[in-house]
C-alpha cells in the first residue's frame, strides 16, 4: 500500500486523509517523503539531535490535526516548511534565547524601495552556516526559506503571512548583517 501511496502527488495525499481507509497510509507517505528535510531545519534552529527530532515530530503532528486548513496558495512543502519554522521560532521564543521586537514596517519598506535579491548566498559553505548560525533565528529562517530551498518571495509572504514587500525588506536586512558578520571574520 505504501509504495502505491509514494506515487501520489502531495496534494492526492491530503485528500487521502479525508479517507478513514486511506489515511494512515497517506499520511505515512507525506511523513516519509518529507521528515528528513524537516528535521534538518529543526536541527539547524536547535543544534540538539534529540530535540530536532520532538520538533518535527510536533510539526507532523501539526500537519495531521490542521490538514484541512492548507488552502494550495503554495505548495504543501512550502506550507509544511513554514509550520517547521514557524514550531522552531515558538520552541526558541519558549526557550527565551531570543526577543521579539514589534517594529513599523511602513515606514521600514520606504527605507528599502530598491530591493536587490539577485545576489545568491551560498548557505552550503561552512563558513556561512557558521555565521549564519549567530543571526536572529527568524533573519536565519528567511535565508533559509529563500536560498535553500528556494522558496519565491510570494511563497515566504504567504506562508509567513506578510506582504511581499516586507519579505523583501527583511531579507535584505538579513543579507546585510550576513555581509557585516562575514566582514568582521575576515
Amino acid at each position: 500500500m505504501l509504495l502505491y501511496m509514494n506515487e501520489k502527488t502531495d496534494i492526492e495525499l491530503l485528500k487521502l486523509l479525508e479517507n478513514d481507509k486511506f489515511k494512515q497510509a497517506a499520511f505515512r507517505a507525506l511523513f516519509e517523503r518529507y521528515h528528513i528535510y524537516v528535521g534538518k531545519i529543526c536541527h539547524r534552529f536547535t543544534k540538539d539531535p534529540e530535540l530536532s527530532k520532538d520538533i518535527s515530530q510536533l510539526v507532523f503532528l501539526k500537519v495531521h490535526e490542521h490538514y484541512q486548513n492548507f488552502q494550495e496558495k503554495s505548495s504543501f512543502k512550502t506550507w509544511l516548511f513554514a509550520i517547521a519554522y514557524r514550531e522552531c521560532l515558538v520552541y526558541l521564543r519558549q526557550a527565551k534565547k531570543i526577543k521579539f521586537t514589534s517594529i513599523d514596517l511602513e515606514m521600514k519598506l520606504q527605507e528599502f524601495e530598491d530591493i536587490d535579491l539577485e545576489t545568491e548566498i551560498d548557505l552550503e559553505r561552512e563558513q556561512n552556516l557558521a555565521l549564519l548560525n549567530q543571526l536572529d533565528p527568524l533573519d536565519k529562517a528567511l535565508l533559509l526559506m529563500k536560498y535553500q530551498h528556494n522558496m519565491s518571495i510570494k511563497s515566504i509572504a504567504t506562508s509567513w503571512n506578510i506582504g511581499e514587500s516586507a519579505v523583501k525588506m527583511r531579507l535584505k536586512r538579513a543579507k546585510t548583517k550576513l555581509q557585516k558578520l562575514k566582514t568582521n571574520n575576515m
